[in-house]
């Protein structure tokens, strides 16, 4: 499934990093195919970056798209970083906490009652720094803890009280002086926010799933927008609760054990304790059968998981049929996809 059209590439942006020389792309076509699914790429050398005028510069970087504001498509580079790279959605605190690994999701708008407030740990971790919080209970019951140091500043001015009903959206970032642990004053980025009366026929609920990259040191983010459906895992079906964990990048078992989480640092976007998935998705009003192979494992599985890790599900047979039926129609339309010859190979041994 694509997230982008070919022609949506910026190509003046892929000419700056040598990769585009005025008549065509200079990248395989696995990569334009990643580029154009939202995924992240593996690394791309690059030996014609254009940094300033008359200097050109050689570069190992991972690739990514995403929508801008606008609508329009972006390209963004993942280079190597010395350092850890922070991310500017992230504030001081998320940072900290999200690069010592694992995925983690921000809620960058949503909505419900006010049931408490206040400054604590972030994410109530005794070794994170203060930060402020806004608890909100939706009519279901759903209970949310929104993050932010900007929201305690947002809920003086809008005047709300516990008991109002209200709608949160991050809008921006500005710059702000503050004093560092070493009691100076310095210049940092304060995530902004906007709180307003709650209004059914308007209410926004967004999510943004973050993940530590370590061949890189930065964090690579992913809207819970690019996180295809799934109906079905291995044959298995995903009950409503589960799919909605899913899109906001927590982990997710499965009835026979298998685990699955989102991974935007990862290539495929996926993590699991299974070396080889099948994933049904909604598309065009019927499922649409995926083979997804060699994924990064999920860390630190316990023994009792990897012993389970060649088990599989008894719907997981028919599963292999439907998919192999997709990829045979595939290699029809095109005979000479060594990548679909391998996957039919894989699905029958």
């Amino acid at each position: 499934m694509s997230n982008f059209k070919l022609e949506e590439i910026p190509v003046k942006d892929m000419q700056a990093l040598g990769l585009h020389d005025g008549r065509k792309f200079l990248v395989d076509k696995k990569t334009l195919g990643t580029l154009l699914t939202g995924r992240i790429s593996d690394f791309v050398h690059m030996d014609n970056v254009k940094i300033e005028k008359g200097t050109n510069v050689s570069l190992d970087a991972k690739l990514s798209m995403r929508r801008k504001p606008d609508g329009t498509a972006g390209l963004f580079v993942h280079p190597i970083y010395r350092d850890l790279k922070d991310h500017p959605d992230l504030n001081t605190e998320e940072n900290h906490a999200f690069s010592r690994g694992g995925v983690h999701s921000k809620k960058i708008a949503d909505y419900g009652k006010i049931l408490s407030f206040g400054e604590t740990p972030y994410n109530f971790e005794k070794d994170n720094k203060q930060s402020f919080y806004i608890e909100l209970e939706k009519k279901n019951g759903e209970k949310k803890h929104i993050w932010g140091v900007g929201l305690k500043d947002a809920l003086e001015k809008s005047g709300f009280k516990k008991g109002n009903d209200v709608q949160l959206a991050m809008t921006g970032k500005q710059q702000v002086n503050t004093l560092d642990k070493d009691g100076k004053w310095i210049t940092t980025d304060r995530l902004e926010w906007d709180i307003k009366p709650f209004d059914e026929a308007r209410k926004q609920e967004k999510t943004v799933i973050y993940e530590f990259d370590q061949e890189t040191k930065s964090f690579v983010s992913l809207p819970e927008d690019y996180v295809q459906k799934m109906e079905e895992i291995n044959g298995m079906p995903l009950s409503e609760d589960q799919k909605k964990k899913f899109k906001e990048g927590k982990e997710v078992e499965m009835q026979d054990g298998t685990t699955v989480q989102v991974s935007p640092a990862s290539k495929d976007h996926i993590r699991t304790d299974k070396r080889m998935l099948i994933f049904s998705v909604l598309m065009d009003g019927g499922l649409s059968f995926m083979l997804y192979k060699g994924l990064r494992a999920i860390e630190k599985r316990n023994e009792k998981k990897q012993q389970r890790e060649n088990q599989y599900s008894k719907g997981y047979a028919d599963a292999l049929v439907k998919v192999q039926a997709e990829l045979e129609k595939k290699q029809a339309m095109s005979p000479n996809d060594k990548t679909i010859a391998s996957d039919i190979n894989i699905v029958k041994q």
